[in-house]
C-alpha cells in the first residue's frame, strides 16, 4: 500500500478497531509512555497498530488514538491527534465562558462528554476491562474517489466490514 490509499487504510483500521475495543471485542496492553497514558489496541488487521492516548489538563480528558504500521507510528500520529483535541475543547471552555456555546455535531460532543469527569470515568472504567480477541474484518471498500480532484490528487476511501460506528449516534460511543 501507498500514499492515499495507505493511509485510507490506517483510517479504516482506527475507526474499526476503536468500535471494537470500545465494545469489548478487542483486547488491548498498556503502553508505557513519559508524561501520558496509553493503549495499544490488540487489533487483527495484519501490518497495523492502532493506539488510544490521553491526558489530563484543567479538568479535562484529552484524547489521541490513530493507526499506522507500528506502535511507536500510531503514538507519534495520536500525539498530534491529542494536541487538536486539546485545542478544540480550550475553544469550547473560551466560548462556554463567554455564555456563547456553539452548536456541536456529534463528533464534538462526544469529545465534549468523554472530556469531562462523567465520560472519563465511563473511559476508565472501559480501560479496566479487557476485551476479547475477534477475527480480522473484511475489507469491504477499496477504492479510488474520482472527482475535479483527480487530475491533481488522488483520494482513496477504505471501509471494513461492521455496523457500529454506522449506526451509532449515541454521545457516549468513544468515537471522535
Amino acid at each position: 500500500l501507498h500514499g492515499a490509499r495507505k493511509r485510507a487504510y490506517f483510517e479504516a483500521t482506527e475507526r474499526w478497531s476503536l468500535c471494537m475495543w470500545w465494545e469489548e471485542k478487542l483486547p488491548h496492553i498498556e503502553l508505557k509512555l513519559e508524561g501520558l497514558r496509553g493503549i495499544s489496541l490488540q487489533s487483527p488487521i495484519p501490518g497495523t497498530s492502532t493506539v488510544v492516548l490521553w491526558s489530563e489538563a484543567k479538568g479535562l480528558a484529552h484524547y489521541g488514538f490513530a493507526a499506522s504500521h507500528s506502535v511507536d507510528a500510531a503514538v507519534k500520529k495520536a500525539q498530534i491527534e491529542l494536541q487538536r483535541n486539546q485545542d478544540v475543547l480550550e475553544f469550547y471552555l473560551a466560548e462556554k465562558a463567554k455564555g456563547a456555546l456553539p452548536d456541536l455535531g456529534i463528533t464534538e460532543r462526544r469529545l465534549r462528554f468523554f472530556a469531562e469527569p462523567s465520560g472519563f470515568a465511563k473511559f476508565q472504567q472501559r480501560v479496566a476491562r479487557q476485551g476479547v480477541k475477534s477475527q480480522a474484518p473484511t475489507l469491504a471498500v477499496d477504492l479510488s474517489v474520482r472527482g475535479p480532484w483527480t487530475q491533481y490528487a488522488h483520494v482513496w476511501r477504505c471501509l471494513f466490514e461492521g455496523k457500529a460506528f454506522r449506526e451509532n449516534d449515541k454521545d457516549d460511543y468513544f468515537l471522535f
